[in-house]
């Protein structure tokens, strides 16, 4: 599960910012996680703010420190660093970003984190606290001193390390190499941050194509239809028909991509293959026969919850952490409220998966508790700050209570965290937009 997530100096994050899952007291609707240092965690975390506020970028953080983890391994040496720094400060534009993990995987909590240019990793470093001492122990630390890293592994890991240290390159995580190794002292945190961390910026891509694919087993596919269903969607069954294109090199998937438009497609690297889904939606006619509708003439809405289905029951079933984008983009509000009653009961959710989203629909913060709500606020020198509502009750006497009228204070301004209208300046615009056509 995770615990906290640390970005700083990527895209509009400057200073570092945390965004936590861990509650204060007397927050409902948490996971216990059965260790003394932090016995619960949050299923649910909802982050509000204005257009450009940086939410988004939350979402791409987390998705880039994943993809790093997941990939760097198999980089060579001559391949740059996704680096994205702060463009609005000169200094900032010279220091790394950094990021930093903290997670509870079975009976021990993990702190796992890097830093990096575009060019090398400067610093990474894994730590772990079992339940049963409380006590962090270093696992290993990284650091590029002087020209060259310096390295301290765990005794566990100092056969691994002149190994290592030889065959990493500068632009590769010490982790990543270590799970290539097939190394065991790692490979929990390793797997966690690749599988568990299920980050949506776009649902039309593989989301959908992941939803398709479970279709295509009758099980899979009841459970798909039965799902749609739980959130207002009217469907007896789904047909689905597979195309199996093979590829070779990079430039033919990119053409396949490029070409595949709103038809969902999965790419099996290893298979060395694209697979295309053609979809269609079953309902039953007046006179009570079926009828077959193409995916293309359904609603926006209806794609988007399609898309999510199989992410969302595939969280919930291992105890991922799914973290979406614009949760409920073109679906009804009460969707998104099924989705969020499904995170939050243990029956439907018994390993503890949790969802985290952005969105602007302030009627749903009313139904979410103060410990479930976040904002993203733009600072004057672009920079984007985090905070928690649960941040008011700490800092202000008499500050948000663990229920209320949320949305209503959202919007009357008492949390910041808004956009900064102005109907004279928009005025100006249109009078200068006149002028200019006379």
């Amino acid at each position: 599960m995770l615990l906290e997530f640390t970005v700083g100096n990527f895209r509009s994050f400057a200073e570092e910012q945390t965004f936590s899952m861990l509650p204060l007291k007397g927050a409902s609707n948490v996971h216990q996680t059965g260790g003394a240092y932090y016995p619960e965690v949050m299923k649910i975390a909802a982050l509000y703010g204005a257009n450009g506020s940086g939410k988004s970028n939350l979402v791409n953080a987390i998705a880039e420190f994943r993809e790093v983890v997941w990939s760097s391994g198999e980089w060579n040496s001559t391949r740059n660093l996704p680096y994205q720094p702060f463009i609005y400060d000169a200094e900032l534009r010279q220091k790394p970003t950094k990021f930093e993990i903290l997670l509870s995987i079975g009976d021990q909590v993990w702190r796992y984190g890097f830093s990096y240019n575009s060019k090398r990793i400067e610093s990474e470093w894994l730590f772990c606290r079992p339940f049963s001492t409380n006590r962090e122990n270093r696992v290993f630390e990284r650091y590029f001193r002087a020209g060259k890293y310096i390295i301290m592994t765990s005794e566990a890991l100092n056969p691994q390390k002149a190994l290592l240290t030889k065959h990493t390159n500068d632009n590769q995580l010490f982790i990543s190499k270590l799970d290539q190794f097939n190394e065991k002292e790692t490979k929990d945190a390793f797997h966690w941050i690749v599988f568990g961390l299920r980050p949506i910026g776009n649902p039309d891509g593989f989301p959908r194509a992941m939803t398709a694919d479970y279709c295509a087993n009758l099980a899979t596919r009841k459970a798909v239809v039965k799902f749609l269903n739980s959130v207002g969607i009217r469907v007896t069954d789904i047909f689905i028909e597979t195309e199996e294109t093979k590829f070779e090199g990079k430039d033919t998937i990119a053409r396949i991509l490029l070409n595949a438009g709103s038809e969902p497609i999965l790419a099996h690297g290893e298979d060395d293959k694209i697979t295309r889904y053609s979809i269609q939606f079953v309902n039953m006619d007046r006179n009570n026969k079926p009828i077959a509708i193409d995916f293309k003439e359904e609603s926006s809405g209806t794609k988007n919850l399609f898309a999510l289905a199989a992410a969302i029951m595939d969280s919930c079933s291992h105890g991922y952490t799914l973290i979406v984008d614009e949760l409920n983009q073109s679906f009804h509000n009460a969707a998104l409220r099924q989705i969020i009653k499904i995170f939050k009961n243990p029956e439907a959710n018994p390993s503890g998966a949790q969802l985290i989203f952005t969105s602007h629909d302030t009627h749903l913060m009313n139904t979410l508790e103060r410990d479930e709500l976040w904002f993203a606020d733009k600072q004057d020198d672009g920079a984007t700050e985090l905070f928690g509502l649960s941040d008011f009750a700490q800092i202000k006497k008499g500050g948000a209570r663990r229920e209320g009228a949320f949305g209503k204070q959202y919007l009357e301004g008492r949390y910041g965290a808004l956009p900064e209208t102005d109907i004279l300046e928009a005025i100006r615009s249109l009078k200068t937009i006149e002028q200019a056509n006379q």
